[in-house]
């Protein structure tokens, strides 16, 4: 029996180098990063020139709106994270994965084999959700405590004791999303994607107690609409979730993060009118699941290849006229 596996393709404008990529999701495991492993075809044409071909993993910061870019100002940092030598290739014992070997393999001598190492320093892939409708590239970090998983119930338990001479109204239990954006000093702000109230079991008079349990669903489902919501960095047409939550090695670090989210579980008891609200925060943590381990390839494997590519605001809006918009390659590394 023949197994197929899905590898993503991109052209250069000229046509004379293609890349070929197992995936784009790259895992940061805190004490190391998935590796980016690829192969570059090159035309025979280039080889002829010994010319020198070079590949380099770029992450790309945008804190501001495209629409406010005039006059050549632009809200957009670029960060190189690794950076490789192709060809001539100046490693001989580069120990390929089983899909380099069948890549090379399928596409003949002028195919090389290349492999990114990224820093445990380096971001994961973040963007701030903007306002329904609006089409412009939107503000985080792109690729050129409890652990729960996107999509898990986190369950609230709840103890009240209530030693106070007031009474509790109504309790309310949320998820909350704290967001710092690292370029700006009040870049701090919160916005909660899940939320439940409940009377039940109150008032709780002075002297009494409750234990209660409540479950909260934070998805980006409930959120599409609520703009400065953190996802996932996006794909094309591919889903993405609420942003998993920033793992720092080392917190000195954080600026070269762009952006920072983190989760908190807060429940309010709200004591009346008078009596004003009580407040208390757990820190939760929120991330992707572990991908399942790569498939040992057959030696009569082959490869379904897509070709993937993202085109400008002005060339989505004419896609009915055939116009093609600039390719622009973008992969996405996410926390584990």
């Amino acid at each position: 029996m023949v197994a197929n596996f899905k590898v993503f393709k991109k052209n250069s404008p000229n046509e004379k180098l293609t890349l070929y990529l197992p995936k784009r999701d790259f895992v940061d495991h805190i004490s190391c990063v998935d590796p980016i492993e690829c192969v570059v075809l090159i035309d025979p044409e280039y080889l002829v020139h010994n010319k020198k071909i070079f590949g380099q993993v770029v992450v790309c910061f945008r804190y501001g709106r495209e629409e406010d870019e005039v006059m050549g100002l632009t809200f957009q940092k670029e960060l190189y994270l690794a950076s490789e030598q192709i060809y001539p290739p100046t490693k001989k014992d580069l120990k390929m994965s089983k899909l380099q070997e069948r890549l090379v393999k399928k596409l003949g001598s002028t195919a090389y084999p290349v492999t990114f190492e990224i820093s445990t320093a380096a971001p994961t892939s973040v963007v701030i959700q903007g306002d329904a409708g609006n089409d412009m590239k939107a503000c985080g970090v792109e690729y050129f405590v409890k652990l729960y998983h996107h999509g898990d119930r986190v369950s609230v338990n709840i103890c009240v004791r209530n030693h106070s001479n007031k009474e509790v109204k109504k309790i309310k239990a949320s998820v909350q999303q704290c967001i710092d954006i690292t370029m700006f000093t009040s870049g701090q702000y919160r916005v909660s994607v899940a939320s439940i109230e409940t009377e039940e079991g109150c008032p709780i008079s002075p002297g009494s107690s409750l234990q209660k349990v409540l479950h909260l669903s934070p998805s980006l489902e409930m959120n599409k609409r609520k703009p400065g919501v953190a996802l996932d960095g996006k794909l094309r047409h591919h889903e993405t979730s609420l942003a998993s939550s920033t793992l720092l090695a080392d917190p000195d670090q954080k600026d070269i993060f762009g952006i920072i989210v983190s989760y908190v579980v807060r429940v309010k008891l709200y004591l009346g009118a008078l009596g004003g609200e009580l407040t208390a925060e757990l820190p939760v943590v929120i991330m992707n699941p572990k991908p399942d381990k790569l498939r040992i390839f057959r030696a009569d494997s082959t490869a379904d290849v897509e070709t993937f590519r993202q085109q400008s605001v002005e060339n989505d809006l004419d896609d009915d006229v055939g116009m093609i918009g600039k390719n622009i390659e973008k992969l996405r590394m996410i926390s584990e």
